[in-house]
């Protein structure tokens, strides 16, 4: 419903009917292809996972939806953990994780779907108050980051160092309104204001 309200593109993954709290796409660019997986849960419930390639103007993005295993079973989360890197590093597109992963920053399972294993980078590791809102990519320019990730695509992955709003162009800013007290308890919080990429 959502989805044909918006005019957008939907994929269901795996749903409560294979026994998994299910996961779901819904995108602005034409979704081109998409596979569906159940990652190893022997002990907790089953983790969905979508791994669909969208047309974003012109190029071909991978893009991972993701809900691991909760916090109750340790080596549930690592056979997913695994799972996932083993599949974003087989990605050869500049791709995207968008993800519920019950882990902390930095810690434990993070390390294997950030880094080698994965390919993948975090979008922000300082944003320390996360445990399950998560964006990773590779292959990407990052150019921003407010809980939401902005990117460009078809240009190179950029550095770490931070700019001022001011040098960034009016169509890749975050909105204003959410500055401060924000809008119906909606605003930037952690860092009270977005961060920008060079």
């Amino acid at each position: 419903y959502i989805a044909e309200d918006l005019g957008m593109y939907v994929d269901y993954g795996p749903g409560p009917n294979k026994h998994t709290w299910g996961s779901a796409l819904l995108s602005k660019f034409p979704i081109v292809n998409s596979t569906h997986h159940l990652l190893p849960s022997p002990v907790g419930e089953l983790a969905p996972a979508i791994h669909a390639t969208l047309d974003m103007y012109g190029e071909l993005v991978d893009v991972f939806v993701f809900h691991s295993g909760q916090e109750e079973d340790v080596e549930d989360r690592r056979l997913q953990s695994e799972y996932l890197a083993r599949l974003m590093r087989s990605s050869p597109r500049p791709s995207i994780l968008l993800s519920y992963l019950v882990t902390k920053p930095n810690e434990g399972n993070y390390n294997t779907y950030v880094g080698e294993k994965s390919g993948m980078r975090d979008i922000d590791p300082s944003d320390w108050d996360r445990w399950c809102e998560y964006i990773l990519y590779k292959g990407l320019k990052r150019t921003g980051y407010a809980r939401l990730g902005k990117f460009a695509v078809g240009e190179p992955e950029g550095s770490d160092t931070l700019i001022a709003e001011e040098q960034v162009p009016q169509g890749r800013r975050f909105p204003a309104l959410f500055r401060g007290e924000g809008v119906r308890g909606h605003r930037y919080h952690v860092f009270d204001e977005p961060r920008y990429f060079e």
